[in-house]
C-alpha cells in the first residue's frame, strides 16, 4: 500500500451513519496544489469507522474545517451513470487532526489562511532542530 498525508478543507460536514452494525463517516477534503500553474484542486475522499467516525463529529469538524489526514491510498472502481467503469482514489484513513493554529472566526465560519497566518509569532532562533 501507498501512504499519503493530505491537508485541506472539509467539503461537507461529516455525519455518523451506520451500515450492517458498523458506524462510519465519509469525508471529502479539498486539497489545493502546493505550487504550479493550471493545477486543479484534488478532492480526496476518505471514510472513518466506528470510534474515529464518532470522534470527528464530536470534535465539531464541519464544512470548511482545516484538517490533516493520513492513511493508505486505495483505488475504488465504480459504474459510471453513462455506462462503463471509472476509478477514484480514496484514502483509507488511519489518523486525522486539526491544523495547529486554526481558529474560528467571530461569525462561527471556518478559519481562512489570513486568520491563521498571524498566529505564529516566532523567530528562527525559536525553531529547534
Amino acid at each position: 500500500m501507498f501512504k499519503a498525508t493530505g491537508v485541506g478543507r472539509v467539503v461537507r460536514t461529516p455525519e455518523v451513519q451506520e451500515s450492517k452494525g458498523t458506524k462510519y463517516a465519509n469525508i471529502t477534503l479539498a486539497v489545493d496544489p502546493p505550487y504550479g500553474k493550471d493545477l486543479k484542486t484534488l478532492f480526496l475522499k476518505t471514510t472513518l469507522f466506528n470510534e474515529a467516525a464518532e470522534r470527528i463529529v464530536k470534535a465539531g469538524v464541519k464544512q470548511g474545517s482545516l484538517l490533516q489526514i493520513s492513511g493508505d491510498i486505495a483505488v475504488k472502481e465504480y459504474e459510471k451513470n453513462e455506462g462503463g467503469k471509472g476509478q477514484e482514489m480514496q484514502l483509507l484513513n488511519l489518523d486525522w487532526s486539526y491544523i495547529p493554529g486554526s481558529k474560528k472566526a467571530a461569525d462561527d465560519s471556518a478559519p481562512t489562511m489570513e486568520d491563521v497566518g498571524d498566529e505564529l509569532d516566532m523567530d528562527n532562533e525559536d525553531i529547534q532542530f
